[in-house]
């Protein structure tokens, strides 16, 4: 399972608007091509105009279960052995972020 968290760690609530329904996107890479692999043929987002409101300390999470391809267990991304380099971003207008990048393997 791979986690990001997006934490508001100032002293006042943030509120943002977003333009449509992608706030904060997990993506994940060919470690080898850099290509991305999750998700396959991107996001589609709703149009509709979301907020995002986090207090002092308050955060948002998200996550993508990984697993092999093959597995018996269900999971959002299911990649074939090799190496991979998974991110997410903040898909604002004022605050685009981009989290670091964590490598990792699939067996």
């Amino acid at each position: 399972m791979l986690t990001f968290r997006l934490q508001n760690t100032g002293s006042t609530q943030m509120s943002l608007t977003f333009a449509d329904g992608c706030q904060i996107l997990p993506y994940i890479d060919d470690g080898q091509t850099g290509q991305t692999v999750y998700p396959d043929g991107g996001w589609g987002c709703t149009l509709a105009i979301t907020h995002l409101v986090l207090p002092p300390g308050g955060e948002k999470t998200v996550s993508v279960s990984v697993g092999a391809a093959g597995s018996t267990t269900p999971v959002s991304a299911s990649l074939p052995a090799g190496t991979y380099v998974a991110y997410a971003e903040l898909k604002h207008s004022t605050y685009p972020l981009r989290s670091k990048s964590v490598g990792f393997k699939v067996e």
